[in-house]
């Protein structure tokens, strides 16, 4: 688990953001 005790960074919250975005489209394209 990643610490939440720094407000996190623009990059780190984009890469998040993508991260989630990709696991969707991936869960998605299993589910078809």
């Amino acid at each position: 688990m990643a610490k939440h005790n720094k407000k996190p960074k623009r990059k780190e919250l984009e890469v998040e953001i993508k991260i989630l975005w990709f696991k969707l489209r991936f869960k998605n394209i299993i589910e078809w």
